[in-house]
């Protein structure tokens, strides 16, 4: 059960945001770019537009797709797509106790997401700590902590951060989505595409 190619894949945690069609084409320019789409798919884009009020991501020859869930670039150039199919699959934190929570988000490449998806709680693997982000200012954490537990107490001090928190002190993160990212190999295109 080897992982080694979901390490590879270019993550939204490690990659740059985009929210508009104008940044998407300008970083189409200079690398790939990649969404996430609602059923959890990771594909990557090659075109963006808006059609009739409607933000779309074009996924390859005449595939578009409307409203996906995130779009990002790599930070680092990435020329070919992705090898194989990469899926999203969201379970609930649930009861997980804070040290298990800690234990899960270095284990991996996951991220938690707030039950609406954002704020996202990205792991920073090098630096053992948790970082709080919204999607939309990705590169600016709103929080850093070394724990859920610390994490959870400096959200509690912020009336709009403090809502996204269950009541129960053990298991404040529990309507939060774990997000892991998995690659399958598609042996249906030889471009995993």
């Amino acid at each position: 059960m080897s992982n080694s190619s979901t390490w590879n894949l270019p993550s939204l945690a490690t990659g740059r945001p985009l929210i508009t069609v104008n940044q998407i084409t300008y970083a189409l320019r200079s690398g790939a770019v990649f969404s996430e789409l609602e059923n959890g798919d990771i594909v990557q884009v090659y075109q963006a537009r808006r059609q009739k009020g409607v933000f779309q991501v074009k996924l390859g020859e005449k595939r578009w797709a409307a409203s996906p869930k995130r779009v990002w670039a790599a930070k680092t150039a990435v020329h070919a797509p992705p090898s194989g199919k990469i899926h999203v699959t969201r379970t609930p934190v649930g009861e997980r106790s804070l040290d298990d929570l800690l234990t899960l988000a270095f284990q991996g490449p996951v991220w938690i997401e707030a039950p609406d998806g954002d704020p996202v709680i990205f792991p920073q693997s090098a630096r053992r700590r948790l970082s709080l982000k919204r999607w939309s200012h990705q590169d600016h954490p709103i929080l850093v902590a070394k724990t859920f537990g610390e994490l959870a107490a400096f959200m509690r001090e912020q009336e709009s951060l403090s809502q996204l928190l269950d009541q129960n002190e053990q298991t404040p993160f529990r309507a939060w989505q774990i997000a892991t990212p998995t690659t399958a190999m598609d042996a249906s295109s030889p471009g995993g595409n």
